[in-house]
């Protein structure tokens, strides 16, 4: 009878060894070795410790193990590599293939295992992409939960004088010093205030996407020639108007933080740019009882508390659409897509699954 050699090697981070019960089988075209336990006295599998053993899952205490590989040594020729790289929890079988690839051989479900995923989703009200029907993080598969193999490693293996470099720069932070350790931080500190680089901030800030070529005003913005004429002063030309609306914020309902209510503002706001000169901000008109407009030519205190609620604004829209919706969830959208329909060892499998980001990070209604 031939005699065959596996080995195991348990994932390098943090956590990634087990107590639980595992036990391995050939697999081949004449039949299926009987289940091999892999065990021995303590625990089996230590965080980065291969194990070499001559060739069911029962229940015990759930324990989550990261395997990276078997290695079979057959009687004759050179070891055969299976990677996995995945979490294994709970009583499951798992079938892996020879890592070898082979060209032009087409890749399908059915000869590497369907792909998996979250399950079902949920809709918490309408208008709002579904959601997984979840309720932590701890119900979801460990491969989506556990991300440390993607390149976080156990405290041990961190680089010598990164421990110290991070507590450096904790204690800087705590104390305020690198808000102008950067040319462009002191330029911002210094500056924050001025008109023309509020108006900066519309092309080249975080949110560069409202501002709009302005052909004539809103009916609900009613700026005046005799309003802006103080700003523009005598004998000059408009210029080019662009206009910010933050409408997509009306009727938007906030929250209350620490018992004091939030509000929100749905700013309209007008700039204008004169030739060879730089964007500078017309009229800002802040919604309200009686949706004032302000100027330029206001007080220095009231023109800078609108230019704050046209940023805190900004802010949102940004935070919320531009980034939480048109990014995260459309990419979770074909993220979780690929999970259920592309076999693991897909390429584009293998490719996007370790660039996905922890569900951790993500948003609070992930797209199913």
């Amino acid at each position: 009878m031939s005699k065959y050699c596996v080995r195991v090697a348990t994932g390098t981070f943090l956590d990634s060894g087990t107590w639980d019960n595992v036990s391995v089988s050939l697999v081949g075209p004449a039949g299926e070795s009987p289940a091999l336990p892999l065990d021995n006295f303590g625990k089996d599998f230590s965080r980065g410790a291969p194990r070499e053993l001559p060739l069911p899952l029962r229940p015990s205490i759930p324990d989550a193990w990261f395997c990276r590989w078997l290695q079979l040594t057959p009687p004759q020729g050179a070891p055969l590599r299976f990677p996995c790289y995945q979490w294994l929890e709970g009583v499951r079988s798992l079938v892996l293939r020879e890592g070898t690839g082979e060209a032009g051989h087409r890749l399908d479900g059915s000869q590497c295992g369907g792909g998996r995923g979250p399950g079902e989703g949920t809709g918490y009200f309408p208008g709002i992409p579904r959601c997984l029907a979840a309720e932590s993080l701890k119900e979801l598969d460990p491969n989506l939960r556990e991300r440390e193999h993607l390149g976080v490693t156990a405290p041990g293996s961190w680089r010598p004088g990164s421990s110290e470099r991070w507590q450096c720069r904790r204690q800087g932070w705590h104390q305020g010093d690198p808000l102008h350790a950067s040319p462009p931080a002191e330029y911002v500190f210094e500056h924050w205030q001025e008109d023309a680089f509020f108006a900066y901030q519309f092309l080249n800030g975080l949110n560069p996407v409202l501002i709009r070529r302005c052909r004539c005003l809103p009916e609900n913005f009613p700026v005046t020639d005799a309003m802006v004429a103080p700003v523009l002063g005598p004998g000059t030309s408009l210029g080019s108007l662009y206009l910010v609306d933050h409408a997509i914020l009306s009727g938007l309902r906030s929250s209350d933080i620490n018992g004091r209510p939030q509000f929100v503002a749905a700013p309209l706001t007008l700039l204008h740019q004169r030739p060879g000169g730089p964007l500078l901000p017309l009229a800002i008109q802040i919604p309200g009882p009686d949706s004032p407009i302000f100027l330029p030519s206001d007080s220095a205190e009231d023109w800078l508390l609108a230019k704050t609620w046209v940023r805190n604004s900004e802010f949102l829209v940004h935070e919320m659409v531009t980034h939480l919706l048109r990014t995260h969830f459309v990419m979770e959208a074909f993220f979780v897509s690929l999970l259920r329909q592309l076999p693991m060892c897909h390429p584009i499998f293998k490719h996007t699954a370790v660039s996905q980001p922890s569900p951790a990070s993500w948003s609070p209604f992930p797209a199913v």
